[in-house]
């Protein structure tokens, strides 16, 4: 009996750690010193609007708020981790925002910057949805890159790309 209980537990928390590759994006947290590069690169400031999608327990998101002082919100459709970003937010005094769903399935039209660390597939699918936001749009990519559209800089080190929606007419859907 105990061992049927056990089994189950493991096969929950495994099952846990693998919800989000469903949702295409997997799992690992991004180290404050690339969140603060990529911070960095988009220039964020206190008019900005940023989104994390699929942003975890909102580390990103809360050194965005901290640094730059702009309006920051997270995007996670993991219940646990979007439960813990939440309440972290609310210990710590943040002024962060937290939705829980899909990136997908949420408007982000008044973003100003956006940081996505997803796979390289999810990248492209979210392509046409970024062709949708205004021009200048900042969006900034951890690890994957989004074919055939030119990135304005990258940082090769810390596997940063980021892009501006329209600028020179890079963009190609």
């Amino acid at each position: 009996m105990w061992a049927l209980i056990l089994f189950v537990i493991i096969y929950l928390f495994l099952l846990w750690l693998i919800y989000s590759r469903f949702f295409g994006a997997e799992y690992f947290p991004t180290s404050r010193k690339v969140a603060k590069q990529a911070i960095t690169m988009l220039k964020l400031n206190k008019r900005d609007v940023f989104y994390d999608l699929g942003c975890g327990g909102g580390a990103v998101v809360f050194l965005a708020e901290k640094i730059s002082k702009c309006k920051a919100i997270g995007i996670e459709v993991d219940f646990l981790r979007w439960l813990y970003a939440f309440f972290k937010g609310k210990i710590i005094g943040s002024k962060a925002k937290f939705i829980f769903g899909s990136y997908n399935q949420h408007n982000t039209n008044n973003a100003t910057a956006i940081f996505v660390f997803l796979k390289q597939g999810t990248n492209q699918k979210l392509k046409k949805k970024f062709l949708k936001l205004k021009k200048g749009t900042k969006i900034i990519s951890y690890m994957h890159t989004f074919d055939n559209w030119k990135p304005v800089r990258v940082d090769k080190k810390n596997k940063l790309a980021l892009y501006i929606l329209g600028k020179s007419e890079r963009f190609k859907s």
